[in-house]
């Protein structure tokens, strides 16, 4: 229950950062409000006993791509039939669905639907990171070196957008990574934090903080 009333919170979130855009404070839900979404969705990454590749990419493409396709369509047919368009924007933003990325002008019809094609991927790739270790220390230090990654690419390769957001979703799986640790191990990080509450509240709000202060300086 505790999950769902955190997407419902994050839900808000998003609402209120896309629809109030000239309100700075959104800088600091930016700088927590979508890593938010990949966490919870690590909360509840399961693979089952023996599961393949086919079937978990089924099962995922059943449960998010397919979601994603249907109300691509709807919101194609409705931006279509409510504007003005050229033939060429209207096969560039079509052909966009396919593509999945909400970046330059792309899915402009509803670009917030870039989340699914990414949540997709990131699933994928930590999927196959499990396959092959196990470890949390190595599991940790992968989702290090993704981050990292994730952040080179976007210095260096900022106007390079990739299919399905691959690019996007470097950055997405350490959060979705993170879920899936935590809930793994619960016990013994509810331990550690008893533990050293004051420490890790302080640590958090400067994470936090930090983050929030970043969004501000490089977007606002």
């Amino acid at each position: 229950g505790w999950i769902d009333i955190a997407r419902g919170i994050g839900i808000l979130l998003v609402v209120y950062g896309h629809t109030l855009s000239a309100d700075s404070f959104r800088y600091i839900i930016y700088a927590f409000h979508m890593p938010l979404f990949f966490f919870l969705s690590g909360l509840v990454f399961t693979i089952k006993p023996h599961e393949t590749y086919k079937g978990f990419i089924i099962k995922n493409a059943r449960n998010i791509m397919i979601p994603y396709i249907l109300f691509a369509l709807l919101g194609f047919i409705l931006w279509y039939g409510t504007r003005q368009v050229s033939i060429e924007q209207a096969l560039f933003q079509f052909g966009s669905i396919f593509y999945g990325n909400g970046n330059n002008n792309l899915l402009a019809f509803n670009n917030l639907l870039w989340f699914l094609p990414c949540l997709f991927i990131s699933r994928i790739m930590w999927f196959t990171i499990t396959r092959y270790m196990h470890k949390a220390a190595s599991l940790t230090g992968v989702l290090l070196v993704l981050s990292v990654l994730g952040y080179l690419y976007s210095v260096f390769l900022p106007d390079l957008k990739l299919f399905f957001g691959i690019e996007t979703a470097l950055n997405a799986v350490v959060f979705l990574g993170a879920g899936s640790l935590f809930i793994r191990h619960g016990e013994e990080i509810e331990h550690l934090v008893k533990k050293y509450f004051l420490p890790v509240i302080f640590l958090s709000g400067i994470i936090f903080v930090s983050g929030a202060v970043a969004n501000f300086i490089l977007y606002g």
